[in-house]
This record gives structure tokens, sequence and C-alpha cells, in this order.
């Protein structure tokens, strides 16, 4: 129904169901693409794409990753829209966001640079839950950024948030992985 009727629903609303669908594990490539099609370029008559519509798109394609789908007209609207404001999101879905660009070796343009540029101030944010920002910065290392900032960013959070990396063994084991990645190509 949403691939052939996505136009009766709004873009936040065909995001939302997006987001359900592909969590429940549904691999109909053509829903996504419908989708992607919709929000792009929505009727005169609704309203466009809010920000928590497209935090709903991020987390379809990140589920989309445990699909294993590559839905490349879904990530290319992401990489446009995105790499102008990365903080349309909230900054605790940048993994969710650069992982399917990753994992299908998608190209994803400005996206990677911008949040790049935007990631100092919320790595070491106590905002963003811990764990959040780790995988973050294991993603950040995993595709090549070798930016300073970041990484004198990270090394911050480790002695900042010291208690919270000294209660959690797995946070500790993230940035610690994320450094020993980035730190040899620095």
């Amino acid at each position: 129904l949403l691939a052939t009727s996505v136009e009766a629903f709004t873009p936040d609303a065909a995001a939302t169901l997006a987001g359900a669908l592909a969590r429940m594990g549904c691999g109909q490539r053509e829903v996504y693409e419908a989708v992607a099609a919709h929000v792009r370029r929505p009727p005169p008559d609704l309203p466009p794409l809010s920000n928590s519509g497209l935090q709903q798109l991020v987390l379809a394609a990140r589920a989309l990753v445990n699909l294993n789908l590559h839905v490349p007209a879904l990530l290319d609207f992401l990489a446009a829209r995105l790499a102008r404001k990365p903080a349309a999101v909230l900054p605790w879905v940048w993994y969710d966001l650069l992982l399917p660009f990753s994992h299908f070796n998608h190209p994803c343009g400005n996206l990677l640079a911008a949040i790049t540029q935007a990631t100092p101030g919320v790595i070491a944010s106590r905002s963003v839950p811990l764990y959040r920002t780790g995988w973050l910065a294991v993603q950040l290392a995993h595709m090549g950024v070798t930016d300073p900032g970041v990484w004198s960013e990270v090394t911050g959070a480790l002695s900042e948030r010291m208690p919270e990396l000294a209660a959690s063994w797995s946070s500790s084991a993230l940035f610690l992985g994320a450094l020993s990645h980035a730190l040899p190509a620095k």
C-alpha cells in the first residue's frame, strides 16, 4: 500500500511508516524508493518533511543495514539534505546516519565533512549518551576521518567523562577502539 499510494501520506507519515517497516524487517525495496521520491518532492498541498520525519528516515536507513538492503535513492536524499545541516537530526543518530554509507560503500558527498566539522563539542557533551558518541567515534575512524579537532575531542572526552567510562567498560572499549584506528593515521 505504501509503495503504490505514498502520495496519500504526508512526508512525515511516510517516513515514520518506512522506519517502522524497516525495523519490522520489510525488505521491499520499492517501498523505500517510493518514500524517498515522495519526501524529495511532496505534492504542493502537503507539508514538507520536518526534522522529526528526517530523523525517522535516518533510522529507517539504519534498519535497512540489518536487512542488507541498499536503497541508493534514500541514501542520496539523506546525504544531500543533511550535508547542509547535520544538526537537523539529533547528534545521537549521527552514527546511524553514517553507518549505511560505510556499510554499502555509498558516496556521501559532503555529509562526512559536515559531520566531522560539527562533531567537536558533541562528543564531550553530557547531553549525548556516552555509548552513542563512542559509536560515532568508531564510525568516523572507520570512514578515515583524521581531523585533529575530532580526535582531540575524543581524547578530551576520555578524561572529562572518566567516571562514566569507568562505569561502562563497553563505552571505554568503543573510544579506545576508535583511537587505535585513528591515531596511526594522524
